[in-house]
């Protein structure tokens, strides 16, 4: 009887000690993966809120150009009006005067608004225009990195249920070596979740194309 009792000793301390350290791994592992949730959680708002600005002013800038090319549509019709009546040069240089930059150009290289006219006028709207969705691309690659975070930190807080209650049986029998054991596979598998995660490439930050979107950054 007292050979068994010291049989079994040995081995309720080597469980004990197991389950301890096992509790300690899971201090360290969970608070490194809620960080890692926090970090991303930010990353994630800040690419997000890239998206929306640029996309707000890619939208100002389409309507913008929308303007101008209204405008330079109706001097362009306007000359041609001028033409057929033969108006006055001082008709034609007023019109001619206030055709935009973009519009001047086109007719004289086609004496209408041609693509190359469109193109440079809408130029700036469709750089802001992909600069937000390529934002909103990294927002969501972003979120789900910290969706494996956040499985890393959920299996985490059932291993470290599991490990406490094993700790908290005096007796090793069968449900204690049963938590043990469900407490390292869980321990394992958020490791492996983890370390995925930490190897899988960062995407590119995508920073606000003006100095006036950086600062409401």
């Amino acid at each position: 009887m007292s050979d068994q009792s010291n049989q079994e000793n040995p081995r309720k301390e080597w469980l004990k000690i197991f389950l301890s350290f096992m509790l300690i791994f899971y201090g360290l592992a969970t608070a490194g993966a809620a960080y890692q949730v926090r970090v991303f959680t930010a990353m994630t708002n800040r690419a997000n809120n890239v998206g929306l600005i640029e996309l707000v002013r890619a939208n100002d800038q389409y309507s913008q150009a929308d303007q101008i090319a209204n405008l330079d549509r109706q001097i362009i019709t306007g000359l041609w009006v001028a033409e057929a009546e033969s108006a006055k040069r001082d008709v034609f240089e007023i019109l001619i005067d206030n055709l935009s930059t973009e519009g001047l150009a086109s007719i004289q290289r086609s004496t209408d608004l041609d693509d190359q006219y469109f193109e440079e006028i809408y130029a700036q709207a469709d750089t802001l225009y992909e600069n937000a969705f390529s934002a909103f691309h990294v927002s969501s690659d972003l979120s789900s990195i910290k969706g494996e975070y956040d499985l890393t930190v959920l299996l985490l807080a059932m291993g470290v249920a599991f490990t406490a209650w094993g700790s908290f049986i005096e007796q090793n029998n069968f449900v204690r070596y049963l938590f043990a054991s469900i407490s390292l596979l869980i321990f394992a598998a958020a490791l492996w979740i983890g370390i995925g995660v930490m190897i899988t490439p960062m995407p590119v930050e995508i920073e606000p194309l003006s100095a006036l979107g950086a600062l409401l950054m």
